[in-house]
C-alpha cells in the first residue's frame, strides 16, 4: 500500500474491513503517525504504545468535542463518553452503580434464558445466518432486560442505532439520531411520571442521579440513557460473531472450551482483543505534544485504531490468531483509563454465556461455503453476516 493510499484510507468505505490487518500493519510500520486527508484531516494512532498514551493522557487527548469521525453534527454529546474531567467522574460514578461485577453477575440466569431462547429458534435448521439469528439480537434483548424496557421495542431501537451510524458516516440526516433521542426521552419521562416505580435499576438510578450536589437535568438523563442504547448493541454483537467465525474454522479450539470451561474467562478477553469491535474512536489534541514521532498541535484530531493496536506484534505474539489462553493479555478492547468501557462486565457475561451454551448445544459447526460473509464499515467494524452450517443440536 502506497503512502497516498494510507492518507486516503476511509474507515467508512464499503468493505474496508476486509484485509484491514494489512493496512494496520502498514500504519504501524511508519516511523511517524500517518496523516489521513479525509474528514478535515486527522492522524492515525496505530501502534499499541501510541494508543495507550492517547487513552491515558486524557488532559492532552480530549473527548469533550466528540469521539466520532467525522464529528457528529446533529446531536448532543454522549454522557459520559464525550465528557472530559472533572465532570466525567461524577457521571461515570452514577452509571457504574448498576454495572458493577456483582450486580451484573446476578443477571446470569436472565442472560442464559435469552441465549437458550435464541438457540431454540433455529434448533431445527441446518443453515443459519448466525449474526442475524443470534449475535445481533442477543445484546439487544439483554439490554432491554437490563433497562426494564419492552422486548417489542428491540427491532425499532436496533434500526435507529443503524440509522445513527449512517448519519455519522455520510452526514445525511435520516432522522435516526432524533428518533433515538426521542425514545430515550420517553424512557426517562415515563419513569419520572411514576415515582413508585423508582428502584435501584439503571434507569431509576439515572432519574434519581445527582452530580456535584445537584439533580441531573433532563438532557443529561436522556443523553446517559441514549449512550447505553448506542453502546450496548454493536460491539457485543460484532465480538460474538468474530469469536464464532474463528471457532467454526478451528474446531480444536471449540473442543478445548468444551473440555475446559475454566478457559472461558481468558478466552472471552482474547475474543474481545481479536474482534476489536470498537475499531476506531477520535480524540482532539488540547496542547502541543509529540506522539509517535509526530508533533501535534491544539485542535489536531487523532483517530485511535483499536484494531491495529490490539494486533501489534511488539505486544502480542501471533496477533492475528485467537489464542484461548493468551496471558498476559493487555488488550485495549475495552479501552483504558477514565473512559474504559463502563459496560465491560455485562459484555463479558454475554460472551461467556453465549459461547458456553452454543458449544454445549452443538458438537460441530462450520462456515457455509454457499454463504457470503459480510463486514460493516465505520467506527465499529466486524462481521455482520455469518452463514454457518450446524450439526444436529443436542437435546
Amino acid at each position: 500500500m502506497a503512502d497516498s493510499d494510507l492518507r486516503d484510507y476511509d474507515i467508512h468505505a464499503q468493505d474496508v474491513r476486509k484485509d484491514a490487518e494489512c493496512v494496520w500493519a502498514r500504519m504501524r510500520a511508519e516511523p511517524a503517525l500517518v496523516h489521513g486527508e479525509k474528514y478535515g484531516g486527522f492522524y492515525f494512532a496505530a501502534k499499541f504504545k501510541d494508543m495507550r498514551e492517547t487513552l491515558l493522557k486524557h488532559g492532552i487527548f480530549a473527548s469533550g468535542s466528540g469521539i466520532t469521525l467525522p464529528e457528529a453534527f446533529n446531536r448532543s454529546r454522549h454522557i459520559p463518553a464525550e465528557i472530559d474531567p472533572p465532570l466525567h467522574k461524577g457521571y461515570r460514578a452514577i452509571m457504574q452503580r448498576t454495572l458493577t461485577a456483582d450486580k451484573i453477575n446476578s443477571m446470569q440466569p436472565a442472560v442464559r434464558d435469552i441465549v437458550l431462547e435464541l438457540l431454540d429458534r433455529f434448533k431445527q435448521a441446518q443453515r443459519v445466518d448466525f449474526f442475524s439469528a443470534f449475535a445481533r439480537p442477543l445484546p439487544v434483548y439483554v439490554m432491554l432486560h437490563f433497562l426494564g424496557l419492552a422486548r417489542e421495542d428491540g427491532a425499532m431501537i436496533d434500526n435507529l442505532v443503524v440509522e445513527l451510524h449512517t448519519e455519522v458516516a455520510t452526514g445525511r440526516i435520516t432522522g435516526g439520531a432524533k428518533k433515538l433521542t426521542e425514545y430515550a426521552e420517553s424512557v426517562v419521562d415515563r419513569r419520572e411520571a411514576s415515582p413508585a416505580q423508582l428502584n435501584d435499576d439503571f434507569v431509576s438510578t439515572i432519574v434519581k442521579g445527582e452530580i456535584d450536589g445537584r439533580p441531573l437535568t433532563r438532557d443529561e438523563k436522556v443523553n446517559m440513557v441514549r449512550q447505553v442504547l448506542i453502546g450496548a448493541f454493536d460491539t457485543t454483537s460484532l465480538t460474538i460473531a468474530a469469536g464464532v467465525w474463528w471457532l467454526a474454522q478451528h474446531p480444536q479450539d471449540a473442543q478445548r472450551l468444551r473440555d475446559n470451561p475454566a478457559l472461558m474467562n481468558t478466552a472471552s478477553e482474547e475474543i474481545v482483543r481479536f474482534a476489536s469491535a470498537s475499531t476506531y474512536l477520535r480524540r482532539t489534541v488540547t496542547q502541543d505534544f509529540e506522539l509517535g514521532g509526530t508533533a501535534l498541535r491544539p485542535g489536531d484530531k487523532v483517530l485511535m485504531c483499536f484494531g491495529a493496536a490490539n494486533r501489534d506484534p511488539s505486544v502480542f505474539a501471533d496477533p492475528d490468531k485467537l489464542v484461548l489462553d493468551r496471558s498476559p493479555n493487555p488488550h485495549l478492547g475495552f479501552g483504558l483509563g477514565l473512559h474504559r468501557c463502563v459496560g465491560s462486565h455485562l459484555a463479558k457475561l454475554q460472551l461467556q454465556v453465549a459461547f458456553t451454551e452454543l458449544l454445549n448445544r452443538y458438537a460441530q459447526f462450520q462456515l457455509d461455503p454457499q454463504g457470503q460473509i459480510e463486514f460493516s464499515s465505520g467506527l465499529g467494524q466486524g462481521i455482520i453476516a455469518l452463514p454457518l452450517i450446524f450439526g444436529p443440536a443436542r437435546c
